[in-house]
């Protein structure tokens, strides 16, 4: 669990590397290959998006986090929903 602390300072960093375009927050720093954004948290690499869910809108368990706007870069809390791995890959 994190502390208030800890969770303004990390809004604090994700605010920095954002851009506020047409109602989705592209981010602007480090990206996977895929064009997902990533930062080190606690010597961690963590997924932007992931990390903005938890931060604003709570737990995600295992699940995985997909954005409404299918932009890999948007970590706007409002575009964000959670879903499940597909098993084999495909449906």
């Amino acid at each position: 669990m994190r502390t208030d602390k800890e969770i303004a300072g990390l809004k604090k960093r994700l605010g920095e590397r954002i851009r506020k375009i047409d109602g989705c927050w592209e981010w602007v720093g480090t990206t996977s290959a895929s064009g997902y954004g990533v930062l080190n948290v606690n010597g961690k690499r963590v997924m932007a998006r992931r990390l903005s869910y938890e931060l604003h809108i709570g737990s995600l368990g295992n699940r995985i986090v997909r954005s409404v706007c299918n932009s890999p870069g948007c970590v706007n809390p409002k575009h964000l929903i959670l879903g499940d791995r597909l098993k084999g890959g495909r449906p």
